[in-house]
């Protein structure tokens, strides 16, 4: 089984997935597994991106190259696309193979699409339209079997990120945070009530610990999974 952790930068993503496989807590059965893979890949060492690629990825998240054209803005998501599609070997073998355990991935296709619409809309490409083309290039991408959202406000984001201490990244500001935390929330419906896939939110907030989160989260998966009747 493979499960997608998603949310905008600062909701918690690494924290929780760390906790979860550290801790020995279970799905069923299952126990949790950290995918030796996170979208965008930067680590070559389990990669199968080409390097090229992923310097190119990190030389428009480290503000080096400007998204600052409809052209840069979509060439950077082809990026994206590419990195998650010349992984997908990896990501079958994840979905298919041992059955005692549930391997989660940090970042994946509503990451993709969340962070995608915003660069075209903010170049002048109509939301539907923005829509269409975001769904459009992920297509062809292997689906997880569930996508879970973790929904944070961005403002306690954005405190999280600053207290990493390190250099602010490409959309680690409010007004990006908001925007995409929107996005995400959107395509979640999109991919649940247009195309079936399996999606599961899970509200993050300021009162809670990493263990509060990761209590809920799998409290949450078990039942959710229950639900769809999946086998875990």
């Amino acid at each position: 089984m493979l499960i997608a952790v998603e949310g905008i930068d600062g909701s918690g993503k690494t924290s929780l997935i760390k906790y979860l496989c550290q801790t020995g807590i279970k799905i069923g059965k299952r126990k949790f597994v950290r995918s030796v893979l996170k979208f965008p890949t930067r680590n070559g060492f389990y990669s199968l991106t080409p390097p090229h690629i992923r310097e190119q990825i990190q030389s428009f998240l480290d503000k080096e190259k400007p998204v600052d054209d409809i052209t840069s803005a979509t060439h950077f998501q082809f990026l994206h696309s590419f990195d998650k599609l010349s992984n997908s070997s990896i990501v079958m073998n994840m979905k298919t193979h041992c059955d005692d355990m549930c391997f989660l991935l940090d970042r994946y296709t509503l990451s993709g699409l969340a962070y995608g619409i915003n660069d075209l809309i903010n170049f002048g490409v109509d939301k539907s339209d923005a829509i269409n083309i975001m769904l459009g290039m992920s297509e062809a991408i292997t689906p997880p079997d569930i996508h879970l959202v973790i929904d944070i406000d961005p403002e306690l984001a954005l405190k999280r990120i600053i207290e990493r201490g390190k250099s602010l990244e490409l959309y680690e500001n409010i007004e990006m945070l908001e925007k995409i935390n929107r996005n995400y929330l959107m395509f979640a419906n999109i991919l649940k009530s247009d195309f079936n896939q399996k999606v599961l939110v899970v509200r993050y907030t300021e009162s809670m610990e990493i263990y509060d989160l990761a209590g809920l989260v799998s409290t949450e998966l078990e039942l959710f999974a229950e639900y769809e009747g999946m086998k875990i």
